[in-house]
Order: structure tokens, then sequence, then C-alpha cells
């Protein structure tokens, strides 16, 4: 293959939207007070466009219904079979969710169809800890999973879910509600 016939065929590059002119200018004033190297530049913001996420988001959460009732479906015998089905059940999805959350380079519609499985296996695993333990104790073990789980997750905004999920079970298990 010649040089002409390799970069005909290469793909564009993709452009990198600029930082605002304020994020700019504070940088530039970092840089003139020495907070900041000189060749310290803001980092890089998504190329997605925010309509595309938004509605890809939407797609996943709607799919994600028929298979969380199917999931459900297959794994109701688990559930009420014994005191452990709910515990199995959890650890499952919430072992899905996860594994498929860490990947790099996901999808984003899988990465949205796997926080329905994340949530799913944390309200499985709350359904069994507030069902035998006292409640102060279940929303304690609640809140250090969900701080767990925001801690393996590299996703900032699913880290803020994880957080108020946290911060509500510390809540209930002082005694706030």
């Amino acid at each position: 293959m010649t040089q002409a016939t390799a970069t005909a065929t290469a793909p564009p590059p993709v452009p990198t939207p600029l930082p605002s002119p304020a994020v700019a200018a504070f940088v530039r004033t970092a840089q003139a007070a020495q907070l900041l190297p000189a060749d310290a530049a803001p980092p890089a913001t998504a190329a997605r466009p925010w309509p595309v996420v938004l509605l890809t988001a939407l797609g996943a959460w709607l799919s994600a219904l028929p298979l969380l009732g199917v999931i459900g479906l297959l794994l109701g015998e688990l559930l009420l079979a014994g005191i452990d089905g709910p515990y199995i059940a959890g650890v499952l999805l919430l072992a899905c969710g996860m594994v498929l959350l860490r990947s790099h380079d996901l999808p984003i519609f899988v990465e949205q169809l796997a926080v329905p499985l994340l949530f799913t296996g944390a309200g499985a695993l709350g359904f069994a800890l507030f069902q035998h333990l006292p409640y102060a104790l279940a929303a304690a073990l609640l809140c250090a999973l969900a701080l767990g789980c925001a801690a393996l997750v590299e996703r900032p905004w699913l880290r803020m879910l994880l957080g108020a999920m946290a911060a509500g079970s510390y809540v209930i298990a002082h005694g706030g509600i």
C-alpha cells in the first residue's frame, strides 16, 4: 500500500471541542501565577453530543425493563425459595453490572444497560438485608456496599449516584428516618 492510498482511506481526525473561554482564562491566570506548568492544558471534553447520549440512554433504559423482567422470571424461584435467594441474585446482578461498568471502551448503550443491573442487584441485596437484619445494620451494610461500588466505578456521574445512595443509607443507619 502506498503512502497516498493510506492517507486517502484513513478516517478524518475527530475534532476535539475547545474549552470555554472562562476555563482557558483560568488556566492562563494559573500559569501566570506559576500554579500550573507552562504546558498545562484544560482537560478534553467528551466528543459525544448530549442529544445522542440522552436518546441512547433512554433507549437503553427502556430496553432494560423487559430484560429485568426476564431476569425476574428466571430468578423468581431463587428469590422465593429460601433465605439465601435474594443474596445470590443480588450478588450476581451486582457483579454483572460492575464487570460491564469497569470495562474500557464500553459503548454507551451497554453502559446505560449495565446501570439497571447494578441498581437491581443493590435492591435485591437491600431487600435481603432489611428482611434478615436490624434496620441500622442493614443500612450500614448498604452504605458500605455503595461506597465500595463507587470506589470501583470509573464514571463520575455514577459515583455521584452511588454516593447519594450511601448518604441515604447512612442517614437510615443512624436513625434519621
